[in-house]
């Protein structure tokens, strides 16, 4: 549960989101994100962002 609403988080913006440490290197690990500078993290890609945010929002 918390991995997803990290990733909920990351999904709700599009301004890099500060995620504790963990829960950004799990999600880089898995691809989902970007790590920028510190624990700032982005989608890693336009197309994992429109197909999460539709599964996970129902948009």
């Amino acid at each position: 549960p918390e991995l997803k609403t990290a990733f909920e988080q990351v999904l709700r913006t599009v301004a890099p989101v500060e995620l504790e440490q963990v829960l950004a290197f799990k999600l880089k690990s898995m691809g989902l994100v970007v790590q920028l500078e510190g624990n700032l993290v982005l989608p890693s890609c336009d197309l994992y962002r429109r197909y999460f945010y539709s599964v996970f929002f129902g948009i």
